[in-house]
């Protein structure tokens, strides 16, 4: 099932594990990982990401309710920081005008846990079928270090219409979303310029079952820029993921920028453990 997140780098990892089926008669995935980016956002200097996600799934049936926290440690600037570890495009905008703290425009060592992420995405269609449709809303806590760019500041929230069809071992999937960032907009010096506080995202995503147990893709994200004077976010990724046992689920990927709005390089891998295995029906 896909559960696509309003940042597709900071979190690409975390939904490589969530699309795991549910494989346990209490339907609890746990999951955790390592991912890391590096990119100049058309900044001066490289900002270098590490981050190690611990969440769990909970999957009802109908609908599968989810939850995240990630420990980060980051060096560069705290815009661009801030701009990866929250997704937030108005953050990364303070950076580059210079609208924000002084310390925007710094470089520095920062380490901590970012934001918490929590939502639930509702099937729409009928399972098990080849096909799926559901709607996914993600919520974003402020329990991040604004000024370390740890996080975002404010709640924001996000909402998905996403779609998958599968015939025999290959998928084709789409998302197509929005996001609030839950704060007032930011008008540059000359109050020639308003940052959005919205923006609209959209993922593609193909994949191919090379066996039972191993799966293979390629995923083409989008998301729109809080300024016409700035790049879109846009990224690709090659994705691969291997069925270690009835109860683990190991996913990997590697992504690269396709604008200066996005990390030039990213890997990741995350591990999914579901604890007890479901009876064959």
């Amino acid at each position: 099932m896909m559960r696509p997140l309003p940042s597709f780098a900071a979190f690409l990892g975390s939904s490589i594990a969530l699309s795991m089926p549910a494989t346990a008669e209490t339907p609890v995935s746990f999951y955790s990982g390592l991912s890391y980016t590096t990119g100049d956002y058309g900044l001066d200097e490289d900002t270098t990401v590490t981050r190690i996600p611990l969440g769990l799934s909970v999957d009802t049936g109908a609908i599968t309710l989810f939850g995240e926290a990630a420990y980060i440690s980051a060096d560069g600037y705290v815009g661009a920081i801030q701009q990866y570890t929250s997704g937030s495009a108005v953050s990364r905008l303070r950076s580059r005008l210079g609208l924000g703290d002084a310390t925007d425009n710094e470089i520095q060592s920062v380490s901590g846990w970012g934001d918490m992420l929590f939502g639930a995405s509702v099937r729409l269609t009928p399972s098990p079928a080849d096909y799926y449709t559901g709607i996914t809303i993600t919520g974003s806590a402020p329990t991040g270090d604004e000024d370390q760019g740890l996080g975002a500041g404010d709640w924001s929230w996000s909402a998905s219409l996403d779609g998958e069809k599968r015939w025999s071992d290959f998928t084709l999937g789409a998302s197509l979303g929005g996001v609030y960032l839950g704060e007032d907009s930011t008008s540059a010096a000359d109050n020639t310029e308003t940052l959005k506080t919205s923006y609209a995202f959209a993922s593609l995503r193909a994949g191919y079952d090379i066996s039972p147990n191993v799966t293979t893709g390629l995923s083409l994200s989008w998301a729109q820029s809080s300024s016409e004077d700035f790049d879109d976010q846009m990224e690709a990724a090659l994705t691969a993921g291997w069925r270690l046992n009835e109860r683990v689920y190991l996913g990997s990927y590697a992504s690269a920028g396709l604008t200066e709005a996005s990390p030039d390089l990213g890997i990741g891998l995350t591990l999914s453990w579901t604890p007890t295995r479901r009876n064959a029906p």
